[in-house]
Protein backbone atom coordinates (compact mmCIF):
# COMPACT_ATOMS: atom_id res chain seq x y z
CA UNK A 1 0.00 0.00 0.00
CA UNK A 2 2.89 2.37 0.77
CA UNK A 3 4.31 2.12 -2.75
CA UNK A 4 0.93 2.93 -4.29
CA UNK A 5 0.66 6.21 -2.40
CA UNK A 6 4.28 7.07 -3.28
CA UNK A 7 3.45 6.44 -6.94
CA UNK A 8 0.39 8.68 -6.64
CA UNK A 9 2.53 11.47 -5.18
CA UNK A 10 5.04 11.05 -7.98
CA UNK A 11 2.25 11.26 -10.59
CA UNK A 12 0.87 14.42 -8.94
CA UNK A 13 4.36 15.94 -8.97
CA UNK A 14 4.69 15.19 -12.69
CA UNK A 15 1.27 16.72 -13.38
CA UNK A 16 2.29 19.90 -11.55
CA UNK A 17 5.58 20.10 -13.43
CA UNK A 18 3.81 19.67 -16.75
CA UNK A 19 1.24 22.37 -16.06
CA UNK A 20 3.80 24.97 -14.96
CA UNK A 21 4.38 27.34 -17.86
CA UNK A 22 1.35 26.00 -19.73
CA UNK A 23 -0.48 28.94 -21.27
CA UNK A 24 -3.95 29.16 -22.77
CA UNK A 25 -5.13 31.78 -25.24
CA UNK A 26 -8.50 32.29 -26.94
CA UNK A 27 -9.77 34.45 -29.80
CA UNK A 28 -13.37 34.90 -30.96
CA UNK A 29 -14.24 37.22 -33.82
CA UNK A 30 -17.01 37.90 -36.29
CA UNK A 31 -15.45 38.61 -39.66
CA UNK A 32 -17.11 40.25 -42.65
CA UNK A 33 -14.33 39.90 -45.21
CA UNK A 34 -10.87 38.41 -45.56
CA UNK A 35 -9.21 39.16 -42.23
CA UNK A 36 -5.80 38.47 -40.69
CA UNK A 37 -5.51 38.40 -36.89
CA UNK A 38 -2.58 38.13 -34.47
CA UNK A 39 -3.34 35.07 -32.34
CA UNK A 40 -0.09 34.72 -30.35
CA UNK A 41 2.36 37.60 -30.06
CA UNK A 42 5.65 36.01 -28.98
CA UNK A 43 7.25 39.29 -27.94
CA UNK A 44 4.35 40.17 -25.63
CA UNK A 45 4.76 38.41 -22.27
CA UNK A 46 2.29 40.51 -20.29
CA UNK A 47 -1.48 41.14 -20.22
CA UNK A 48 -3.24 38.32 -22.08
CA UNK A 49 -0.07 36.48 -23.06
CA UNK A 50 1.38 34.87 -19.94
CA UNK A 51 4.36 33.20 -21.59
CA UNK A 52 8.08 33.72 -21.35
CA UNK A 53 9.17 36.06 -24.16
CA UNK A 54 11.04 33.65 -26.42
CA UNK A 55 10.98 32.93 -30.13
CA UNK A 56 9.59 29.42 -29.79
CA UNK A 57 6.50 27.74 -28.37
CA UNK A 58 5.29 24.15 -28.23
CA UNK A 59 1.56 23.58 -28.74
CA UNK A 60 -0.24 20.98 -26.69
CA UNK A 61 -3.65 21.58 -28.26
CA UNK A 62 -5.44 23.88 -30.67
CA UNK A 63 -9.19 23.84 -31.07
CA UNK A 64 -11.04 25.86 -33.65
CA UNK A 65 -14.56 26.61 -34.82
CA UNK A 66 -15.86 28.34 -37.95
CA UNK A 67 -19.55 29.22 -38.28
CA UNK A 68 -20.87 30.93 -41.38
CA UNK A 69 -23.99 33.07 -41.45
CA UNK A 70 -25.24 32.35 -44.98
CA UNK A 71 -25.72 28.95 -46.59
CA UNK A 72 -24.44 30.18 -49.97
CA UNK A 73 -21.13 31.42 -48.59
CA UNK A 74 -17.90 29.45 -48.51
CA UNK A 75 -15.44 30.37 -45.77
CA UNK A 76 -11.98 29.15 -44.89
CA UNK A 77 -9.92 29.82 -41.79
CA UNK A 78 -6.20 29.10 -41.44
CA UNK A 79 -3.71 29.00 -38.58
CA UNK A 80 -0.07 29.83 -39.33
CA UNK A 81 3.34 31.04 -38.23
CA UNK A 82 5.15 34.10 -39.61
CA UNK A 83 8.44 32.90 -41.13
CA UNK A 84 9.76 36.16 -42.57
CA UNK A 85 8.42 39.71 -42.60
CA UNK A 86 9.41 43.18 -43.73
CA UNK A 87 7.67 46.45 -44.54
CA UNK A 88 6.13 45.05 -47.74
CA UNK A 89 5.20 41.40 -47.21
CA UNK A 90 5.39 38.31 -45.02
CA UNK A 91 5.87 34.60 -45.60
CA UNK A 92 3.49 32.50 -43.52
CA UNK A 93 3.60 28.72 -43.00
CA UNK A 94 -0.03 27.61 -42.77
CA UNK A 95 -0.62 24.50 -40.66
CA UNK A 96 -2.96 22.00 -42.31
CA UNK A 97 -4.15 20.73 -38.93
CA UNK A 98 -5.35 24.22 -38.06
CA UNK A 99 -7.38 24.87 -41.22
CA UNK A 100 -11.18 24.98 -41.27
CA UNK A 101 -13.58 25.03 -44.19
CA UNK A 102 -17.31 25.69 -44.29
CA UNK A 103 -18.44 24.87 -47.82
CA UNK A 104 -21.79 23.89 -49.35
CA UNK A 105 -25.38 24.80 -48.58
CA UNK A 106 -25.74 22.48 -45.60
CA UNK A 107 -22.35 23.18 -44.03
CA UNK A 108 -22.87 26.07 -41.65
CA UNK A 109 -20.28 24.84 -39.18
CA UNK A 110 -16.81 23.35 -39.17
CA UNK A 111 -15.33 22.48 -35.80
CA UNK A 112 -11.99 20.88 -35.05
CA UNK A 113 -10.12 19.90 -31.96
CA UNK A 114 -6.68 18.73 -32.92
CA UNK A 115 -3.39 18.09 -31.24
CA UNK A 116 -0.78 19.95 -33.26
CA UNK A 117 2.88 19.10 -32.95
CA UNK A 118 2.40 16.77 -29.94
CA UNK A 119 5.75 14.96 -30.15
CA UNK A 120 7.95 16.73 -32.67
CA UNK A 121 9.92 19.86 -31.97
CA UNK A 122 8.67 23.29 -31.04
CA UNK A 123 7.36 25.97 -33.37
CA UNK A 124 10.70 27.70 -33.83
CA UNK A 125 11.66 29.85 -36.82
CA UNK A 126 15.27 29.77 -38.03
CA UNK A 127 16.59 31.22 -41.29
CA UNK A 128 13.10 31.85 -42.64
CA UNK A 129 11.73 28.36 -42.06
CA UNK A 130 10.27 26.22 -39.30
CA UNK A 131 13.25 24.63 -37.60
CA UNK A 132 11.66 21.38 -36.40
CA UNK A 133 8.53 20.99 -38.52
CA UNK A 134 8.32 20.20 -42.23
CA UNK A 135 5.83 22.48 -43.96
CA UNK A 136 5.20 22.97 -47.66
CA UNK A 137 2.12 25.22 -47.42
CA UNK A 138 3.80 28.62 -47.39
CA UNK A 139 2.23 31.81 -48.62
CA UNK A 140 3.79 35.16 -49.46
CA UNK A 141 1.28 37.91 -48.71
CA UNK A 142 1.27 41.69 -48.65
CA UNK A 143 -1.71 41.62 -46.24
CA UNK A 144 0.72 40.98 -43.37
CA UNK A 145 3.80 43.15 -43.00
CA UNK A 146 5.50 45.34 -40.40
CA UNK A 147 3.63 48.43 -41.63
CA UNK A 148 0.19 46.87 -41.11
CA UNK A 149 -1.09 46.17 -37.61
CA UNK A 150 -3.28 43.18 -36.83
CA UNK A 151 -5.84 42.88 -34.04
CA UNK A 152 -4.64 40.71 -31.16
CA UNK A 153 -6.77 38.77 -28.67
CA UNK A 154 -7.42 41.93 -26.64
CA UNK A 155 -8.35 43.93 -29.77
CA UNK A 156 -5.08 45.89 -29.71
CA UNK A 157 -3.38 46.86 -32.95
CA UNK A 158 -0.02 45.07 -33.08
CA UNK A 159 2.65 44.86 -35.77
CA UNK A 160 3.40 41.17 -36.43
CA UNK A 161 6.91 39.72 -36.22
CA UNK A 162 8.77 36.52 -37.08
CA UNK A 163 7.47 33.57 -35.03
CA UNK A 164 4.08 35.12 -34.25
CA UNK A 165 1.03 32.94 -34.79
CA UNK A 166 -1.59 34.46 -37.11
CA UNK A 167 -5.09 33.50 -38.18
CA UNK A 168 -6.65 34.14 -41.56
CA UNK A 169 -10.37 34.03 -42.23
CA UNK A 170 -11.41 34.30 -45.87
CA UNK A 171 -14.80 34.33 -47.56
CA UNK A 172 -14.21 32.50 -50.83
CA UNK A 173 -17.71 32.90 -52.33
CA UNK A 174 -21.18 34.15 -51.46
CA UNK A 175 -22.29 36.71 -48.92
CA UNK A 176 -22.56 36.90 -45.15
CA UNK A 177 -20.31 37.01 -42.12
CA UNK A 178 -18.58 34.21 -40.25
CA UNK A 179 -17.63 33.63 -36.64
CA UNK A 180 -14.23 32.14 -35.85
CA UNK A 181 -13.15 30.83 -32.47
CA UNK A 182 -9.66 29.50 -31.78
CA UNK A 183 -8.29 28.26 -28.46
CA UNK A 184 -4.71 27.11 -27.97
CA UNK A 185 -2.68 25.70 -25.13
CA UNK A 186 1.08 25.89 -25.37
CA UNK A 187 4.39 25.98 -23.53
CA UNK A 188 7.22 28.39 -24.10
CA UNK A 189 10.49 26.72 -24.97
Amino acid sequence: MGSLSAAAVQIDSLKNAVTEGHVGVEMKRTVTETTYLLFIDLSNSYNAYRHVATNAIRFSQVSAELIKENASAQWESLFGIVLAIDGIEATIAWCAGGSLRAYGSDSFLDRKICNLFPVIGPVDVEAGDLKYIANNFKQLTTNVNTNITLKDIEDNDVAPAVGDVVLKAERLTGIGDADIHYTAFYYTV
